[in-house]
C-alpha cells in the first residue's frame, strides 16, 4: 500500500519517522537513567533506583532518587573526555524534588577553568514536586579536553532528597 510505519535511525545522527524527522541528536552521558551506577560519582549523597514511589516523566517507574547525606556540597556528576577547546556544551536532566531544601546548582565546567564549580551554573532555588527539565551551557576554553557534568545541593540537609531522571549532554 506505499504506507510505512517504521522508524528509519541514519547514521549521521537523525531519525525520520512515518510523521516526519528530527535533526542531529547525541547524549554523551552513560547511563542517563540510572544515576546509581559506576559511571557517576556521588559524594556526600547516595543514589537509589526508586521502582515504586513516583513515576518518571515518561510514566515509568525509572526515575532515581538522590539523598543528601548531611555534607554542605554533596553532588553526583559525571566527567565526558572527548571535549574539544572552544565547543559548547549543554547538559540537561529531569528533576523532582521529593523533601530536599535549600538550592541546588547544575554546573557544567571544562578541566581548565577553576576552581571547581566555576564554569556554567545554574541555581535552583526551589526544586517543584513536579517534574521539570533543567539545563545548563558551558562553552570549554581554550585548552579543555574534558567536561564535568553536576548535580550538586548548597546545602547540608541530612535525609532530603530529589528526584532525577533522563540526563543528556551534547555538544552543539
Amino acid at each position: 500500500n506505499g504506507t510505512s510505519t517504521a522508524n528509519l535511525l541514519l547514521e549521521a545522527g537523525m531519525t525520520i519517522t512515518p510523521y516526519g524527522g528530527f535533526g542531529r541528536y547525541q547524549n554523551a552521558i552513560r547511563n542517563s537513567e540510572e544515576f546509581n551506577s559506576a559511571n557517576w560519582t556521588v559524594t556526600g549523597a547516595t543514589t537509589t533506583a526508586d521502582t515504586t514511589t513516583t513515576t518518571a516523566p515518561d510514566g515509568t517507574y525509572t526515575a532515581d532518587e538522590i539523598r543528601d547525606s548531611y555534607q554542605t556540597g554533596a553532588q553526583i556528576e559525571q566527567i565526558i573526555l572527548d571535549a574539544d577547546a572552544a565547543e559548547q556544551w549543554t547538559f540537561s536532566l529531569w528533576l523532582k524534588n521529593n523533601n530536599a531544601t535549600g538550592s541546588l546548582l547544575l554546573v557544567l565546567q571544562d578541566n581548565a577553568t577553576s576552581p571547581v564549580n566555576t564554569g556554567a551554573t545554574t541555581t535552583i532555588s526551589s526544586l517543584p514536586t513536579r517534574w521539570q527539565r533543567y539545563s545548563v551551557t558551558h562553552t570549554a576554553s581554550s585548552t579543555a579536553t574534558q567536561m564535568t557534568a553536576r548535580i550538586r545541593f548548597t546545602e547540608a540537609n541530612a535525609s532530603t532528597s530529589l528526584y532525577a531522571w533522563g540526563a543528556q549532554m551534547e555538544a552543539s
